[in-house]
């Protein structure tokens, strides 16, 4: 597993796994003691099995308000990202494009988020989009259809585009990476 416990605040995010999930969920708890409750299920969608939470790219906001993440159908390469509300438990502003090693670097306002949208040969073509790809940013509650082209990927098809932030906010990375 990639993805460790996150604290955010007095919020602890976690993956748990048991006997009743075909996948481990992402959990929430408030504190050493708080009682911890389901953030996100993916044996909700579609049915159990069918979907998994992509743990690398499990990203909590910097106050821990909402949780940006992707789920991956069983088997699949395609990612969709999801942004979860940490009080409600539901996923909030619909889904981009599907896209392949989904990367995620908040702002630390916590107004939205950097994320890669990158397909190249290993999305199917029923799921591809028809906008550029390379990193977007998203804002907190507006569509992903408003999302901002912050940086075009420039490169052949089996590259993709990783963002990054810098501790103090100052500045966004974009690293290349090969994946043919």
């Amino acid at each position: 597993h990639s993805f460790r416990i996150a604290e955010r605040g007095s919020l602890l995010f976690f993956l748990h796994d048991d006997k009743s999930r075909q996948q481990p969920a992402l959990m929430v708890r408030d504190g050493d003691r708080g009682e911890p409750r389901t953030l996100f299920e993916p044996d909700a969608i579609g049915g159990p099995g069918r979907h998994a939470i992509y743990q690398q790219a499990v990203t909590p906001s910097p106050d821990g308000a909402y949780v940006a993440l992707a789920f991956a159908e069983a088997g699949g390469d395609a990612k969709t990202i999801a942004l979860v509300e940490t009080a409600s438990g539901r996923v909030v502003d619909g889904h981009p494009p599907k896209t392949i090693l989904p990367t995620i670097a908040w702002a630390p306002d916590g107004s939205g988020f950097y994320y890669n949208r990158n397909q190249g040969p290993f999305v199917d073509a029923p799921d591809r989009m028809t906008c550029a790809e390379g990193v977007y940013f998203h804002r907190v509650g507006t569509t992903f259809d408003d999302d901002h082209l912050i940086a075009a990927k420039g490169w052949d098809e089996a590259h993709v585009s990783l963002p990054a932030v810098s501790g103090d906010g100052r500045f966004l990375f974009v690293g290349d990476l090969s994946v043919s």
